[in-house]
């Protein structure tokens, strides 16, 4: 099983690397776009859609992203709603599950999807836009990367409050804090690797380092409620798709809570 599942998580970095490094812009648009789909695809069937209703769900998803692919206006509007969709989403997992119900019934369940997939698109989209695009989309995935691998070495050492026990009992509180500190220490470090002879001020710092406490708070919560969703709908995993990682879904679900959040943060310092 441990080998199934580093020889996976080779091939998911080979395949992500090559598509920042070598696939030209439209190309990176369609390979995003194709991830999108195949967790809009692992969504429906979370919530026990037929294959012709999960397909109509795809294509829905799809006319989304065909939309958003040619209006670079709604960008920040929409990052903004996604963030503020993220901090609905924490209060649902935290009351779960004695309250906040309504988002169980299908329909709303099958917009939430929307919801929670269709920013991401935008957002790496726009990412890719950016001069020094490989360095700001590089950065972005050791952030999410860095805030979840030292919440758990900080969970499993100092770990003793349970942060949502009904939802992922062996996530704490202490280790969501030592993601934000980890989180936040390599994201000052990369502001001053993207800045390159740019001189920030003191409030451009203080505007990193409270951003880099978010995204490590809100890629905790886009894991909660994935979590949160599949043990609503009994299941251990999204998919099949990633052996020994699950589905697509199931890697996703850190980085799309976190990526309006550092487009947010790149909007604030002038970066994006």
């Amino acid at each position: 099983m441990l080998r199934q599942r580093l020889l996976t998580a080779f091939v998911i970095i080979v395949v992500v690397v090559s598509a920042i490094l070598w696939l030209p812009a439209d190309g990176f648009s369609l390979f995003i776009a194709a991830v999108i789909l195949l967790g809009a695809w692992e969504w429906g069937g979370l919530f026990k859609l037929r294959t012709s209703q999960r397909l109509a769900y795809c294509g829905i998803t799809a006319a989304l992203i065909a939309a958003l692919a040619t209006a670079n206006a709604a960008v920040m509007p929409l990052m903004v709603i996604s963030a503020l969709w993220w901090l609905v989403a924490f209060n649902l997992v935290l009351r779960y599950p004695s309250g906040g119900t309504w988002w169980q019934a299908r329909p709303v369940a099958l917009v939430i999807g929307l919801i929670v997939l269709v920013p991401g698109f935008a957002a790496l989209r726009a990412l890719r836009g950016q001069d020094d695009y490989v360095a700001a989309i590089s950065l972005f995935i050791v952030l999410v990367a860095a805030a979840d691998s030292f919440a758990y070495f900080t969970g499993r050492a100092f770990g003793k409050r349970r942060l949502a026990p009904f939802v992922s009992p062996n996530k704490s509180w202490e280790g969501v804090f030592g993601g934000m500190a980890g989180c936040m220490t390599l994201g000052l470090i990369g502001l001053w690797w993207l800045s390159g002879e740019r001189v920030f001020s003191l409030a451009d710092w203080l505007t990193a380092g409270v951003g880099c406490l978010l995204l490590a708070a809100f890629s905790v919560v886009g894991d909660l409620f994935e979590s949160m969703a599949k043990r609503h709908c009994q299941v251990k995993d999204s998919g099949t798709l990633l052996p020994g990682h699950g589905g697509v879904l199931d890697r996703l679900d850190s980085l799309t809570a976190a990526l309006p959040v550092y487009v947010l943060i790149l909007q604030a310092l002038r970066i994006y």
